[in-house]
């Protein structure tokens, strides 16, 4: 197995996790009151975007994250 076919396993692990199991114990752990919490969630993906949209739109770069940590705290 070779390095792309690894990371590609990784993602793909991590992907069908999130997306196909991790709904299904939500639905029964949460039983009727599913859909707040994905409203919740919902919301909390929101606030975290919001969060990463304020300082990309002030800070005009391609460094991501990487580049808020360099103009907070400097090299």
């Amino acid at each position: 197995m070779g390095l792309w076919s690894a990371i590609s396993s990784g993602v793909g692990g991590m992907v069908g996790a999130g997306i196909f199991s991790i709904p299904g114990t939500a639905c029964q752990i949460a039983a009727n009151a599913v859909f707040i919490s994905f409203i919740i969630a919902g919301l909390v993906a929101l606030f975290s975007t919001y969060s990463y949209a304020k300082p990309g739109s002030k800070f005009l770069s391609t460094g991501g994250p990487v580049e808020y940590l360099v103009r907070c705290f400097g090299d």
